[in-house]
């Protein structure tokens, strides 16, 4: 009875590893199947556009001619535009009214204000006209100029927040304020403009706030130069002090070495600093 039935169990065990075999096998086919159909779709599509391409290669390439006519008349009609970049390094935290001047300056261009414009760069209307925009982003920095920009933005924080705040994260999240060097763009359909609108720009970065911030540096800088001079004069004082001991202590050795082996005198050398 156990014989019969090992026999029957190796068999049953065949019969599934052939059907096993068997399923694998379709599954494999089908996918061939498809990615050959799908290989079989894109190769027809391609000898179908091929054919249309060839039997309507007079239409095609007089539409394709025509187009180009009309594409260099468009391009040769259009007003040509010009364009000048400066780099800027704003002085005495005056970075803010410039970035705020060139946000002026656009929406000036954008109503048309032809008046204020010829006034802010002093131009006539014909060159006002042809402004079309500005426009400004961070300049280009080296890693040492980030990395002395990082350290000052650490200083302003305390301890716990500073550990938090990587080099990477600052660089990532800061914004065009936090810059030291600006690239300003201008674009014009009369590119002899640009050297006119220097004064305008000039005026953007030398406004009110930057004057009274350079004025309050030149007069720390003369508080220090007159504090300077006078312990220049204290210095010159005690250098004349000095030289007129030392004067008097050489006459003092000059006579005691005349007079000090007959008479017995002793001169004291004074301690000077």
């Amino acid at each position: 009875m156990n014989q019969d039935s090992q026999p029957n169990k190796n068999t049953n065990e065949e019969v599934d590893l052939i059907v096993f075999f068997n399923l694998i096998g379709n599954a494999i086919n089908k996918v061939f199947l498809f990615v050959k159909s799908i290989f079989i779709g894109i190769y027809s599509i391609f000898i179908s556009v091929i054919r249309e391409i060839f039997l309507n290669i007079k239409i095609i390439a007089a539409v394709l001619i025509v187009a180009v006519i009309i594409g260099y008349v468009l391009d040769s009609q259009k007003q040509k535009v010009f364009y000048s970049e400066m780099f800027v390094v704003p002085k005495f935290e005056s970075k803010y009214e410039l970035i705020n001047n060139i946000s002026y300056y656009n929406s000036l261009i954008k109503v048309k204000d032809i008046d204020e414009l010829s006034n802010q760069f002093n131009i006539n209307e014909v060159e006002a006209k042809s402004l079309v925009d500005f426009e400004i982003e961070i300049g280009p920095e080296s890693k040492n100029e980030q990395l002395e920009s990082f350290n000052g933005f650490l200083k302003t924080l305390d301890s716990t927040t500073k550990t938090k705040i990587s080099f990477e994260d600052y660089i990532e999240n800061r914004n065009i304020f936090t810059a030291s060097i600006f690239l300003l763009r201008a674009r014009s359909s009369n590119y002899k403009i640009f050297k006119k609108l220097e004064q305008g720009l000039s005026s953007s970065i030398n406004n009110e706030f930057s004057d009274i911030e350079k004025k309050k540096r030149d007069s720390v800088l003369m508080l220090e130069k007159e504090n300077l001079e006078q312990s220049l004069v204290e210095v010159r004082k005690l250098k004349d002090a000095y030289l007129d001991v030392l004067q008097k202590e050489s006459e003092k050795n000059v006579v005691s070495s005349n007079l000090g082996s007959s008479l017995g005198f002793q001169v004291e050398k004074t301690e000077t600093k």
